[in-house]
């Protein structure tokens, strides 16, 4: 059967090959299309039978954790006889092909994964995904999608819509710290940070101290639309008696440190809705991430935070980074994320 399957494969790859055309335009212009969009272009077909339903199911669920709901990724079809010109210049392309078709876009997928790439999908049931950078334009990121037959490709998009998501979201986090960044690094800030607690995380220049203690720093930049913060504090693990959410130090800090004008206000996480809690690694440094909401005591202010615990026992150290926003009117994700690809630079 696996024979019988490869040489069906190999048939395929032959007549594609054969008919597919190799000038496709490739240039060195710039992309454009905003940040966490995705243009995905498959065959109006497939497209309203199940791809649809199933990206537009994952890439447009709420992003965790706001005040309103925002859209994860905000998703553009496109047809392959209209993929030319402006839409071959988008940023974020998600190419979806059956492999068993013999369509455009599979010939397209053929050609620009090879051969060799694409015939593991018929022999390893795990390996669907393709990605490039810069086929048609600068700063392009592109993602295919693809199996043999429309009931493999049905089930890849069901089960693994989420891991492709979070490829998109993943990689524009590299374009939210570029827009943080375009105004300069301030090289005093990162400084204090390196001197006082021995890592380095990049901060515009246009943040500024607005409390340092000896165990404590607070960054801050302050816009007419938006506060960012950023929070650090150092602890000795041996000292630390909190439970593994850390979410009771951050209220800590938030009760000492953070208020309004109205007496006896103060920050807390907010206790009504969940929290997200990953673990993840940066920089190959192990942290527990949350993501929740804010709000103050006897105030109506509030809003998202994301929050990272990283312990390091051969220092007896351990250290709690606190970003937290607050926007009134405006949307929430964008500055949140930008704060998010900051910590992401977080090195020992």
């Amino acid at each position: 059967m696996k024979n019988q399957a490869f040489q069906f494969y190999n048939l395929l790859i032959f007549f594609l090959l054969l008919t597919t055309a190799c000038n496709l335009d490739e240039t060195d212009v710039d992309s454009h299309g905003g940040i966490d969009e995705v243009l995905v272009l498959a065959d109006d077909a497939n497209w309203e039978k199940s791809v649809k339903s199933a990206i537009e199911k994952s890439f447009e669920e709420p992003y965790p954790v706001l005040p309103q709901p925002e859209s994860s990724i905000k998703v553009t079809h496109v047809a392959f006889n209209k993929f030319e010109n402006i839409f071959k210049r988008y940023r974020n392309i998600l190419i979806v092909a059956d492999l068993e078709d013999n369509s455009a876009i599979t010939k397209l997928t053929l050609e620009y994964l090879g051969e060799n790439l694409v015939a593991k999908a018929f022999n390893n049931p795990d390996f669907f995904v393709g990605k490039k950078n810069d086929i048609w334009a600068k700063d392009q990121y592109v993602v295919f999608v693809f199996a043999p037959g429309k009931a493999k490709l049905d089930s890849v998009l069901s089960n693994k819509a989420n891991l492709i998501r979070n490829l998109f979201l993943q990689n524009d986090l590299k374009r939210y710290y570029g827009a943080a960044m375009s105004i300069g690094a301030s090289k005093e800030i990162q400084n204090t940070i390196n001197e006082k607690f021995g890592f380095s995380i990049d901060i515009p220049s246009d943040y500024f101290v607005a409390k340092n203690e000896s165990k404590l720093l607070w960054l801050r930049k302050e816009t007419e639309e938006v506060s960012f913060n950023i929070m650090i504090e150092e602890r000795n693990l041996n000292d630390i008696t909190l439970p593994a959410n850390a979410v009771e130090w951050r209220n800590e800090l938030g009760k000492a440190h953070v208020s309004s004008q109205t007496k006896g206000a103060y920050m807390v996480s907010d206790s009504t809705l969940p929290i997200e809690i990953s673990n993840i690694a940066i920089n190959g440094t192990t942290a527990k991430q949350y993501k929740g909401l804010w709000r103050l005591e006897k105030d109506f202010m509030g809003g998202p935070f994301i929050t990272y615990y990283v312990e390091k026992p051969e220092l007896n150290k351990a250290y709690l980074i606190d970003a937290f926003i607050y926007a009134p009117g405006t949307k929430k994700k964008p500055q949140v994320r930008r704060l998010e690809a900051l910590i992401g630079t977080l090195k020992f």
